[in-house]
């Protein structure tokens, strides 16, 4: 039941990030990184039900996945704190370990499907080999994955520092806990079962599903500030063209005198310091 409540999250989050009006770049990969989590979550659930007797060539599509999420993370973290865009030609080689694996499972995946379930029911005998390489390809690259993430997100921090908003504080601590999260599943993944695993899974995506609707605009488009505003604002009639010497004339009867007008000044600049309306 545990685990398919993470399923049934994680397909409630993809759709809610397909459905969003005006993705941006981080929607679309965090809506690729979720898909992801869901498909590696059902595949497990195959596992864990007794499935695999009914439908054996699901066994071994999980292998290399555990290495995807990384990648989505590092990915996610840089098109949120970077103003470069990820080129294809740079993302690839990310790839290649995920590729490995994949190669490297081809003589399991050319078993039949009677024998895919004896290499499971007797623990992965005969392919050894394949697991030690998996355990150390998803602990290295998911630690480094979650430790470049933060280094990343420390760097963006001190680029900010003089324009820091709360908005900015609270997408920082997103990433930074999202970070976070993956880093100690990988440390699980070095020292628990598959069970226990598996339900820090389900606890992640709990926490996107929280934060991302209750903290952050993440799973919907909020109502932009300058459609709001001209929405809500009185119908103003275009000024009429004036000569400069008739402009020197009216404003010297303006009623804004000196000490009002820095009031307004001092308050715009708090607004603009505290607030970041230029955003």
């Amino acid at each position: 039941m545990w685990y398919l409540i993470g399923i049934i999250l994680s397909v409630f989050l993809f759709f809610l990030l397909v459905l969003k009006r005006n993705k941006s770049t981080p929607d679309r990969i965090l809506a690729c990184w979720i898909a992801v989590i869901a498909i590696h979550q059902l595949l497990h659930y195959v596992e864990q039900s007794g499935a695999f007797f009914y439908y054996p060539h699901l066994l071994g599509l999980s292998f290399p996945l555990p290495l995807l999420h990384g990648i989505l993370l590092f990915f996610y973290v840089s098109a949120l704190t970077s103003e470069q865009s990820i080129r294809l030609k740079t993302a690839l080689p990310h790839f290649i370990p995920f590729a490995l694996l994949i190669v490297l499972a081809i003589p399991f995946y050319s078993l039949s499907g009677p024998e895919k379930v004896r290499v499971f029911a007797q623990e992965g005998e005969g392919f050894e080999w394949y697991s030690v390489i998996q355990l150390s390809l998803i602990v290295v690259s998911g630690l480094g994955y979650v430790a470049g993430s933060l280094v990343l997100i420390g760097k963006h921090r001190r680029r900010i520092q003089q324009q820091y908003s709360n908005t900015d504080k609270k997408n920082l601590n997103w990433l930074v806990y999202l970070s976070t999260g993956l880093g100690l599943i990988w440390l699980l993944a070095a020292f628990f079962d598959d069970a226990v695993i598996f339900s820090g899974v389900v606890a992640l995506v709990l926490f996107i599903g929280f934060f991302g609707i209750s903290q952050l605009p993440i799973f919907y488009s909020p109502p932009a500030l300058s459609q709001a505003a001209e929405k809500d604002a009185p119908a103003v009639p275009a000024p009429e063209e004036v000569s400069p010497d008739a402009q020197v004339t009216r404003y010297a009867k303006s009623g804004l005198k000196e000490e009002e007008a820095a009031r307004v000044y001092r308050r715009l600049k708090e607004l603009m310091e505290q607030e970041a309306l230029y955003k």
